[in-house]
């Protein structure tokens, strides 16, 4: 019997230990998010109030994610999940708005594309953001949430 409490303890105490690295590198995360879109500002304020907006949006719902994470809330998981559509939609928006910059003036196609790449990976940080919720809810529930994901990002079309 003590052998058995000694295994669940060990478990427990390396599970929990996991869980705390995993906040770690999601916050760790957060706040080079935070930097990087710092150095945009200092760059070019007009375009970084663009990129600013999709920051914003993806630190939002990552960091709502965490905090889901880390307090097992599934509602807040389910919330995550329904708000990476509007990070898909504005991601949409600015890359056609980026895209008709550079059909308007073929100088700026450089400087475009860096900033689509860069939110695009914006993007991205909702898409992971958003399986980290879903894998949230499931440890919650036992079950995927239903439905598929709401998906927001035309720039394929």
């Amino acid at each position: 019997m003590n052998q058995q409490e000694h295994i669940v303890k060990s478990f427990d105490s390396e599970l929990n230990r996991l869980y705390g690295e995993i906040q770690q590198m999601g916050e760790l995360a957060i706040s080079q998010l935070n930097a990087a879109v710092d150095v945009l500002n200092r760059r070019d304020s007009n375009a970084a109030a663009r990129i600013g907006r999709l920051a914003q949006t993806a630190n939002k719902i990552l960091a709502d994610a965490l905090k889901a994470y880390q307090t097992s809330d599934a509602e807040l998981a389910a919330q995550v999940r329904d708000a990476d559509a509007e990070l898909d939609s504005q991601y949409t928006s600015y890359f056609r708005e980026l895209l008709t910059y550079m059909m308007e003036d073929p100088r700026t196609i450089g400087q475009c594309t860096h900033l689509l790449f860069m939110a695009k990976n914006m993007e991205r940080i909702g898409d992971h953001a958003t399986n980290i919720a879903e894998n949230t809810f499931f440890v919650v529930h036992g079950e995927m949430p239903e439905g598929e994901r709401k998906k927001d990002d035309h720039t394929a079309e």
